[in-house]
């Protein structure tokens, strides 16, 4: 978990950026973006753990669709300084999504269902992914 000095300082640091043109990272800074993402990478995998061991009515209270918006909306969010590199990356994840998505789409409704809820899935996100290129 982050604590709130981190955090401080990297909502800091993302007003300069949102500022002033990029410069390279001081050496203090590399570190800190280090010591950050191997602490979140930490996070996300203790965070598969609770998924894989914790009883469901715990995972009920954690994993509600009203706690994780917020997550999934910033996730799969457009709004970058670097929008190529955000959009690719957001495509990838959407594709990650949408196919593993469907696997347990089919087991959890069948696949007939499932392919009348989604027929026109993959038209619609093109188009929106397509909307984004100006």
């Amino acid at each position: 978990m982050l604590r709130e000095n981190i955090k401080q300082h990297i909502r800091h640091e993302k007003v300069l950026r949102d500022e002033s043109p990029r410069k390279p990272l001081a050496g203090s800074q590399r570190a800190l973006y280090h010591r950050v993402k191997r602490d979140a990478l930490k996070g996300i995998e203790d965070l598969t753990f609770l998924l894989e061991n914790l009883p469901e009515k715990q995972l009920e209270q954690i994993f509600t669709a009203e706690i994780m918006r917020k997550f999934f909306n910033v996730l799969l969010s457009l709004e970058s300084d670097n929008l190529d590199s955000r959009r690719e990356r957001v495509k990838s994840l959407w594709r990650l999504i949408l196919y593993r998505g469907a696997d347990y789409g089919i087991k959890l409704i069948g696949r007939d269902s499932w392919r009348a809820l989604t027929s026109r899935m993959n038209s619609e996100i093109e188009a929106l992914y397509y909307s984004t290129l100006g």
